[in-house]
């Protein structure tokens, strides 16, 4: 067997052996991953080393794809009982350009359903357990995606973040997660939550694996008419833009933000970059802001799900209007069905105007806020997570929900405003918890972006030995 083929099966192994215990995987695909690492070996044989690494610059690695990105011929259900057993007929064009580039899917990740919440508890097939801190939840809704990179299971995952679900579960469990900027991931093959805000983005083991995987995933897609025309890849350290000297580093929260703590840890920082304290007063509105719009485009995506065309269909009913209401009722779980009914409420030809119009204006303040900061700083630092963190006992009630928004206090500002923004777990502080920061930057700013995060990132360490090592 070759080197490729001996890496995925081990991977395959492994994930056989550790996972049932925390359910990072709903679905494992050795079968199609044995024959992808057996063809891309075909290719390789005959390519020079340098031919080898340019044309395949993913070669061997192997990857996980959160449940909502569909990959050819794999069971693809956003953890949603309305989906379990549909069988996507191609990929997602990200995940196209992983396997193109060399890298080999080995399965698919849990996830809250249609990715609704913070906690990876609200899908159909069971929870994710925190692998780093067992005592929280793994966080969400790319839970899954994270646990299997914390676990060391695969060498990096794909995920979405609508309002933080790939930064929230990396910081819970101690890897990177970078969420781009709206339109510089093509969203094709990605099961919508709510389109204005959806973005794929990797979980990683680094900040360095992070950009070398987003340098293959971004660039313009004919399928997906969103897609901005310049994104930025990898320049070089000398080739970031410093028009005032040292990059200016804004410190959301002030002087005495858990955040500036943290980078006064760090002496060597502190002088290499300007620190200067920053506040945000319109992010007192964001989570209402965030919801209902987020809530108002969820009620859109899944009105599609009705039962007729595709998926889930009720038995029992007598009429057409009882078959919708009981695919519904019993193919949704109750969080995605809270969320479909806030958003037909601000969608109502009542409503509309007092809360829709109202928060697409709010929007329009926050964006303009943050751009004012942006204008005095380079990148912005502020804690990833809200506290108190979400527990693995998780209630799962309508207030255990509402209290859970709460968490995506600090992260739904980038979706909002559609900026880079990078989770990177740092030094732990006293209490033994989970300590992670987030940087954000300006779409085409990205470069400043992962320089101070990667000044600030602690060094990864597996929670389970044995994992695939990325060369």
């Amino acid at each position: 067997m070759g080197e490729i083929r001996d890496r995925v099966s081990e991977a395959i192994k492994k994930i056989r052996a550790v996972d049932p215990a925390y359910h990072s995987f709903v679905t494992v695909c050795e079968e199609r991953a044995s024959q992808a690492a057996e063809k891309l070996e075909r290719e390789i044989q005959g390519l020079t080393q340098e031919e080898a690494r340019r044309r395949y610059p993913l070669a061997g690695l192997v990857f996980a794809v959160k449940d909502n990105l569909c990959v050819e011929g794999v069971q693809t259900t956003a953890a949603s009982h309305i989906l379990e057993n549909y069988i996507s007929p191609y990929s997602a064009t990200a995940v196209v350009r992983l396997e193109e580039a060399g890298a080999i899917c080995v399965g698919k990740t849990n996830m809250d359903e249609f990715a609704m919440g913070q906690t990876t508890t609200t899908g159909a097939f069971g929870a994710t357990k925190n692998p780093r801190y067992p005592e929280l939840s793994a966080g969400g809704s790319s839970g899954g995606s994270a646990a299997a990179v914390a676990l060391g299971l695969v060498d990096f995952a794909l995920g979405s973040d609508t309002g933080g679900s790939i930064r929230q579960p990396a910081a819970l469990c101690g890897v990177v997660g970078l969420k781009p900027a709206y339109g510089a991931v093509s969203r094709y093959g990605l099961i919508s939550y709510a389109s204005a805000f959806d973005v794929i983005g990797p979980l990683t083991r680094s900040v360095n694996e992070a950009q070398k995987i987003y340098s293959v995933i971004a660039g313009p897609d004919e399928q997906d008419a969103s897609m901005r025309e310049k994104v930025y890849f990898r320049p070089s350290a000398e080739e970031i833009e410093r028009p005032h000297g040292r990059l200016r580093v804004g410190v959301l929260g002030g002087e005495d933000s858990a955040a500036a703590a943290i980078l006064r840890k760090d002496p060597t920082f502190c002088e290499n970059y300007e620190i200067r304290y920053i506040e945000l007063p319109m992010l007192e509105y964001a989570v209402a802001t965030y919801y209902i719009l987020a809530c108002a485009q969820a009620a859109s995506n899944l009105a599609r799900y009705d039962g007729v065309r595709y998926g889930f269909r009720a038995e029992g009913y007598e009429t057409l209007d009882q078959m919708y209401e009981m695919t519904r009722v019993e193919g949704f779980s109750p969080e995605v069905q809270r969320r479909i009914r806030m958003g037909r409420f601000v969608l109502g030809q009542e409503s509309y105007r007092d809360w829709y119009e109202q928060a697409a204006r709010v929007r329009r303040c926050i964006y303009d806020q943050v751009q004012e900061a942006l204008a005095e700083v380079d990148v912005i630092v502020s804690e990833t997570l809200a506290r108190p963190y979400p527990r693995a006992d998780f209630a799962g009630d309508s207030e255990a929900f509402l209290n859970g928004y709460e968490q995506d206090k600090l992260t739904v500002l980038a979706n909002l405003c559609g900026l880079p923004a990078i989770n990177v777990p740092v030094e732990a502080m006293e209490d033994d918890a989970p300590s992670a920061v987030m940087v954000t930057a300006n779409a085409g700013r990205e470069a400043a972006m992962f320089e101070v995060a990667e000044q600030l990132a602690a060094p990864f360490t597996p929670c389970v030995k044995g994992g695939p090592v990325h060369e």
